[in-house]
């Protein structure tokens, strides 16, 4: 995710795109077998790993309409329930 910015200053919209369907969507994947294992915190997992989803969703919907602000504010917000996330296992 740390090169969405970059794409979106040079206006590469399919290239956010394809982090979005590409690496974020094995992450995703991972995220949803992970938090279950989670021993103290599964339900905030999973729920951290569905905030992160709905953000991608966000990034994705707003690449289509080419939205910059948008875009950066809903992966600063992946990034930090991202992080929140992997706190919680």
């Amino acid at each position: 995710m740390t090169k969405i910015p970059q794409l979106v200053d040079e206006k590469k919209w399919s290239g956010v795109k394809g982090i979005i369907t590409g690496p974020m969507g094995e992450l995703l994947a991972t995220m949803n077998q992970l938090a279950p294992l989670s021993t103290q915190q599964a339900d905030r997992s999973a729920a951290l790993a569905k905030q992160v989803k709905l953000q991608l969703y966000d990034i994705s919907a707003a690449a289509d309409v080419k939205d910059a602000a948008r875009i950066l504010k809903s992966t600063q917000g992946a990034t930090d329930a991202l992080v929140a996330f992997v706190k919680s296992l």
